[in-house]
């Protein structure tokens, strides 16, 4: 594979998600995955507010020029040919790059504001994904969307991008979690270094790695209620009603996937810092297969 397809691995649940899919719609789902991605992440590396803001100006910018035929960038120009002229599409990347402008800055300050940021921004992301495999145009919408399945993909990815997220300085959680678990953000990157002051060479003078007790009580708080998250979404008749059926059906095949992803991070309670823990390549298969129609 190569382009868009990259961002869709041999064996990852993006790729059992979009088994018997459609050629046309496979690409098009593609394009518009990098679109996404592109729109997602144009703040990650930014720390000055003055630096954010001419990112965004431009991306407003190469917005109209896709709305209007005439895009340069990589990501809208594969996308221009479904989205010219189409002001739904318009306002659905305006408002990831919204969100993404927002939490970049002014981190959530509880879990509700956290979760409003995710449901704003992945309700935008399903509109141009639904739209990418039905071609409808009403589903351009993001109040047509579940907001139910937009939590718990947000979720989802906030523990998947996590140590890249926590590297770049963006604390991903909000300021009611920290202080609930008595961890601030920088533990998650990190153990503490504890050494001997002193000039004379002693045990004491080795560092000694310890650890915030509180640092893996967020994170498994934090997998659970994805994990809860996921599982209300798959359990919601309106949520399966929109994703469990016809061209739509990746994107529920994608929302199971993810929650047994959880799943298991629940079980297995890894360090989702440090270490990577996925499904198998049967049971992503086997998943997918039970969900194929």
């Amino acid at each position: 594979m190569n382009g868009a397809d990259d961002l869709v691995k041999d064996g990852s649940s993006l790729y059992y998600s979009l088994l018997w899919t459609d050629a046309n719609a496979r690409t098009r789902f593609c394009h518009r995955l990098q679109l996404i991605r592109a729109l997602t992440t144009t703040l990650d590396e930014v720390q000055e507010p003055q630096v954010a803001e001419k990112k965004i100006h431009w991306w407003h910018e190469e917005l109209q020029r896709m709305h209007a035929g005439e895009a340069r960038h990589p990501s809208t120009t594969s996308n221009q040919t479904s989205l010219t002229g189409l002001d739904s599409a318009m306002s659905a990347c305006l408002e990831i790059i919204s969100v993404a402008s927002t939490s970049r800055f002014t981190p959530p300050a509880d879990q509700q504001e956290n979760d409003d940021y995710l449901v704003r921004s992945y309700s935008a992301k399903l509109a141009l994904l639904v739209h990418a495999l039905t071609d409808d145009t009403s589903t351009l919408a993001t109040d047509t969307q579940s907001n139910k399945a937009a939590l718990a993909f947000g979720l989802y990815d906030q523990l998947a991008r996590l140590p890249a997220l926590i590297h770049r300085g963006i604390p991903v959680f909000s300021d009611e979690l920290y202080k609930q678990f008595s961890v601030q953000p920088q533990e998650l990157a990190k153990h503490i270094r504890v050494a001997d002051s002193s000039d004379t060479p002693s045990l004491k003078s080795i560092p000694i790695v310890t650890e915030n007790t509180g640092r893996q009580s967020l994170l498994s708080h934090a997998v659970l209620r994805a994990y809860e998250a996921a599982k209300d979404a798959t359990e919601d008749t309106d949520t399966q009603k929109k994703y469990r059926h016809g061209t739509t059906i990746p994107l529920w095949r994608l929302l199971v996937l993810r929650q047994q992803q959880l799943g298991l991070w629940q079980r297995k309670q890894p360090d989702l810092l440090r270490e990577k823990m996925t499904l198998t390549p049967i049971a992503k298969l086997y998943s997918a297969w039970k969900n194929k129609r």
